[in-house]
């Protein structure tokens, strides 16, 4: 019967992380990396509903690493396979116009700095793709990748190449449009019509698009990160996710809660399926060293720069113990805050390792709910608490570590509870707050309303009050 009932809570689980979830914001003045862009890429195809037909990818020999279109269905039968390519200088330039104020800023100078242009310069489409709607410069959101995914040896790159089978480290970036009509705390994606039988067709104006998709050497990829801002924010996803969908979640957080920094995902080969869950916990394993080497090239290759990393579901379990690893080699990881969101690791499992967890990073959060069913029905098939649920004896709690209880603002589309992190504006606003602070804050310093647990003399924890 426990067994059953695991089954059927998995089923449920589907949306669990569907509820979702580029190149660097350049300086002003630094035209260094923009240069660089125009020698390196010949051209870049841009993702634009097309069949077949319209899509078109020109390579030079030189170029270090591939690049690509994603295509999508239901192109206009009269759009040319030429009027969706975007040469590499009109992107070099559509790139140095993306200029974000440094971590910290409010989101009154980030909205300053990104106000509508007058003119159509450094738009990523010009007038030259005709029949394209513009995309102002302060709704792309570049995110950078790293993927132990197995990509498909096909001429022309797109989103059905990166597959869920295990392989090799890869790096990249794409550039990630947001809607017109965002709402904060979700990623719009074309929805399933079942009176039509069909999906809605994917517009610049209502859903989150990849509009260009790159994979670079890790080289370049060390290079872009190393001239890009003094911050970044790594995001590492969870069960059931697939590659695009890790990218779209980690565009809509960092957009929402205005990061200035870079974005960068660290997206394991999961099965993007709800019935795989034991699929997905061996790649978690799988993953533990590709992680650290990320977060060893964050520490060791790109200079000084705040390191903000953020955890969901699985990915926790991943980064626990590639931070377990590092403690054990004695490695000096930079990581200037570390959030872990509904993290799906054994209770008794992360006490046991969380004296060197905190060796190697020092300020961290941990958001916890008492509705997160997909947690509650990890807890039934791997016959374990977790660290991110709370049951009745409250949260599990670790000296030196932050905990939010955030269940009073846990109510997502899915009714799980369990995106509540990336879904709840609080959470969001809290999230935005810690990873822009240029000094650590503990939560109520940075979110005056949440209470105190159980009072402000013996504080235990905090809470979003009801």
């Amino acid at each position: 019967m426990r067994l059953l009932i695991a089954i059927a809570v998995c089923i449920i689980l589907g949306g669990c992380m569907h509820s979702s979830p580029g190149l660097p914001h350049l300086k002003r003045g630094d035209h260094s990396s923009a240069a660089h862009a125009k020698k390196r890429v010949d051209r870049v195809a841009v993702s634009r509903p097309g069949s077949e037909r319209n899509r078109k990818i020109v390579r030079s020999k030189k170029l270090p690493y591939a690049t690509g279109v994603v295509p999508t269905e239901g192109a206009p039968p009269d759009v040319s396979e030429t009027e969706w390519v975007l040469s590499g200088a009109r992107l070099a330039k559509a790139i140095e116009a993306l200029r974000l104020p440094p971590p910290g800023a409010s989101y009154r100078a980030r909205k300053a700095t990104n106000k509508e242009p007058h003119k159509r310069e450094g738009e990523l489409l010009d007038e030259e793709d005709r029949g394209a709607s513009p995309v102002s410069n302060k709704r792309l959101q570049p995110v950078y990748f790293s993927t132990n995914r197995e990509m498909k040896a096909e001429p022309l790159l797109g989103l059905s190449s990166i597959t869920a089978r295990r392989s090799t480290m890869k790096y990249g970036l794409t550039i990630v449009s947001v809607p017109k009509e965002h709402e904060i705390g979700k990623v719009e994606r074309p929805k399933f019509s079942f009176l039509t039988w069909s999906r809605e067709l994917e517009t610049d104006d209502n859903h989150f698009r990849i509009k260009s998709l790159t994979v670079m050497e890790r080289d370049m990829f060390v290079e872009r990160l190393r001239a890009d801002s003094d911050a970044i924010l790594l995001f590492i996803h969870g069960f059931n996710v697939k590659f695009d969908d890790a990218i779209y979640k980690a565009a809509q957080i960092a957009y929402d809660a205005n990061f200035g920094g870079s974005v960068l995902v660290f997206s394991w080969p999961s099965a993007g399926n709800p019935l795989r869950y034991d699929y997905d916990r061996i790649s978690a394993d799988y993953s533990v060293d590709d992680l650290l080497r990320i977060l060893k090239i964050l520490t060791e290759e790109i200079g000084d720069k705040k390191i903000y990393v953020v955890a969901h579901s699985l990915g926790n379990q991943i980064l626990v113990d590639a931070l377990q690893q590092a403690a054990i080699g004695k490695a000096n990881l930079n990581i200037t805050e570390l959030v872990l969101a509904a993290p799906d690791v054994d209770r008794g499992v992360f006490l046991k390792k969380a004296a060197e967890l905190k060796s190697v990073a020092k300020n961290m959060t941990i958001y916890a709910s008492s509705t997160d069913k997909a947690l509650l029905a990890s807890d039934v098939k791997a016959w374990g608490t977790r660290m991110g649920y709370i049951d009745k004896d409250g949260p599990n709690l670790v000296e030196g570590i932050e905990t939010i209880d955030v269940t009073a603002v846990g109510d997502d589309m899915f009714g799980l509870g369990h995106s509540t992190y990336s879904a709840s504006r609080a959470v969001l606003d809290d999230l935005g707050r810690l990873i822009s602070s240029k000094t650590h804050m503990r939560p109520h310093e940075r979110t005056p309303t949440l209470k105190f647990m159980p009072d402000k003399e013996n504080v235990k924890y905090w809470l979003y009050p009801r």
